[in-house]
């Protein structure tokens, strides 16, 4: 008899997973995979289930070696089974061919003849899905390999699905690390820039050249500082492709996102974070005060946040924080103590010179009420005042009216 069930539930890993990847054969034609792709609203070639707006938008394509047909019939509740990976063809392939001039829709040669076989770039980095991974795994690899989709692998070495850093984003969202860390600290401020007339060839070319997602569009003139109008992604660089442009005619304009908001460098990681699910982009622009361009944050520089490492390099920041202003406090306390202290001894000093001159006073009237002997009362009085002042020599002089003087009174420490 079972007495104990260990509860199903679902882990982040799990959530992060894709598991209705866009996937085809490699006899696929380049013509279908630009297709999916290149539309906004697109649909999977193996795969009908694939149907929800929130994972309509296609990044990259997988190429497995299974016959189509065994995707047909799939329930909305199941997820298809798939075969042996074999490799994966993304956006930034599609960008460098663009780039060389391999897929120009003036040639000759049709891309519904070119098999997806013959670009498709091999897997070098997968996940095995196991219970002794989790997302931090995910995103080790992320950060190690520089990638941008992480293909996901059962024990048999078959494909499950495909995990991307924004699929991550959705399912971790640590509002107390993002909102501690500030965009300028974590910015990107080699930004590669074009001016709105660039063809939509040379932007890819750029793209291809320095490796880079987008291209931020900007407004020509002779001012020194740069004021961004919009953004080209290499999604924007498909969809042109899809769309049988001619890209060496296309300027940027046609093609580019126009910029609505742009984030300041004193902004919060965590703001970037809610407004990149509000605009579901994976980029955003970074202005200055006269909306000058500093920078770019990327998805990926808010999941370089959530890497273990990183998140200790944060804590271990704040901890050195905390540490330096309980110690600043502590110099602070102390100094104002030794101040207080020096103002105590200070008023005590005060007070006890002018109780000591008021014990004085108070001597001198009571031995003028002891006695009516004058000289009895001047000699007191300088006996009293030399104790009082310390002193080895007082007297007192009497001024006559010629300016002359006379002692009257006097006493004297002799020290042996």
């Amino acid at each position: 008899m079972e007495f104990y069930q260990s509860v199903r539930y679902s882990s982040a890993l799990e959530q992060a997973i894709d598991r209705n990847p866009f996937i085809v054969t490699p006899e696929t034609s380049l013509a279908d995979v630009i297709k999916v792709l290149g539309l906004s609203q697109n649909h999977c070639l193996l795969n009908p289930s694939h149907s929800s707006v929130e994972d309509s938008r296609a990044s990259c394509v997988l190429v497995i070696h299974q016959d189509p047909e065994e995707f047909v019939h799939v329930l909305p509740d199941e997820h298809p089974q798939f075969s042996s990976l074999l490799g994966i063809v993304t956006e930034r392939d599609i960008v460098q061919l663009i780039a060389a001039g391999i897929l120009d829709n003036l040639k000759e040669a049709p891309l519904h003849k070119i098999r997806v076989a013959e670009i498709m770039s091999p897997v070098t980095v997968s996940l095995t899905e196991s219970d002794d991974q989790d997302i931090f795994t995910a995103l080790s690899l992320f950060r190690q390999h520089q990638i941008l989709h992480l293909p996901v692998l059962d024990s048999r070495g078959q494909l499950v699905g495909v995990i991307t850093p924004e699929r991550i984003r959705r399912v971790l969202q640590p509002s107390n690390i993002l909102r501690l860390r500030r965009v300028g600290d974590e910015m990107l401020t080699q930004v590669v820039t074009a001016p709105v007339t660039t063809s939509v060839l040379s932007l890819a070319q750029m793209m291809a050249a320095h490796q880079a997602s987008c291209v931020v569009i900007f407004q020509s003139g002779t001012r020194k500082k740069l004021t961004p109008v919009g953004l080209v992604t290499e999604q924007d660089i498909v969809e042109a492709q899809f769309l049988e442009l001619d890209l060496t005619l296309t300027p940027a304009t046609t093609v580019m996102g126009t910029l609505s908001f742009s984030l300041k460098p004193n902004d919060s990681l965590w703001l970037a974070h809610q407004e990149m699910q509000k605009q579901q982009a994976q980029w955003l622009v970074v202005c200055g005060d006269e909306g000058e361009l500093l920078g770019i944050i990327t998805q990926v520089s808010l999941l370089r946040m959530l890497d273990p490492t990183e998140m200790y390099r944060v804590v271990k920041q704040l901890q050195q924080s905390i540490n330096q202003l309980q110690t600043e406090k502590l110099e602070l306390l102390k100094s104002r103590n030794a101040e207080l202290e020096k103002q105590v001894q200070e008023r005590t000093s005060k007070i006890h010179e002018q109780l000591q001159r008021e014990r004085l006073l108070a001597k001198i009237s009571m031995r003028i009420h002891q006695s009516l002997n004058l000289d009895e009362i001047l000699n007191a009085t300088v006996a009293e005042v030399r104790q009082f002042l310390q002193a080895d020599r007082v007297f007192i002089y009497h001024i006559e009216s010629d300016q002359t003087g006379k002692l009257v009174a006097e006493i004297r420490c002799y020290w042996m």
